[in-house]
């Protein structure tokens, strides 16, 4: 492409509206933005996490995702949820040209409510851990899409043409 990832990492703000489809990235201003997950099911219950994250580059050229707020609607937990999200993304340098290397960490808290509080905790903990991979496959693979279709879009524009303003309304990648 005729302009580098590392060049198209210097806009954190194109890879935190490429973090899902348009209207569920809402821009909250600055380095804020607010991610409206799709509706999840788990042991019959159906509830939607809405994330608000920070996303920044670092002066290491690093593009930086740390979740500040975690609401899940449909479902009232109270204190009995939190969910913890921190990831990175850089261009990284090898024969091939350049790549994008990414991992993210996400960690989830639940206390569930009567009468799932009854369900042994190790079954629990395993049907948790397998929804937070699929998640997290998925998530990937749609961030993977969106990024590389945004960076082409983004790569081959005049570069002296104003910025396009995007639609606003352990994981390991490469």
């Amino acid at each position: 492409m005729p302009r580098s990832i590392a060049e198209y990492l210097q806009q954190p703000h194109r890879v935190a509206m490429s973090a899902a489809r348009p209207g569920r990235v809402v821009s909250l201003g600055g380095d804020r933005y607010q991610l409206s997950v799709r509706p999840l099911a788990f042991a019959h219950l159906r509830f939607q996490p809405v994330v608000d994250l920070r996303v920044w580059a670092d002066e290491a050229e690093v593009v930086r995702l740390k979740s500040t707020r975690c609401d899940l609607q449909g479902i009232e937990l109270g204190d009995g949820f939190s969910l913890e999200l921190f990831g990175q993304l850089r261009s990284v340098s090898g024969p091939g040209g350049d790549r994008l290397k990414g991992m993210v960490d996400l960690g989830v808290r639940v206390d569930l409510p009567p009468p799932l509080d009854r369900i042994p905790a190790a079954a629990m903990q395993s049907a948790g851990q397998l929804l937070l991979v699929q998640v997290l496959a998925r998530m990937k693979h749609r961030l993977v899409e969106r990024l590389r279709a945004d960076y082409r879009a983004w790569a081959t524009e005049p570069h002296d043409r104003p910025p396009t303003e995007l639609n606003s309304s352990r994981c390991e990648a490469s």
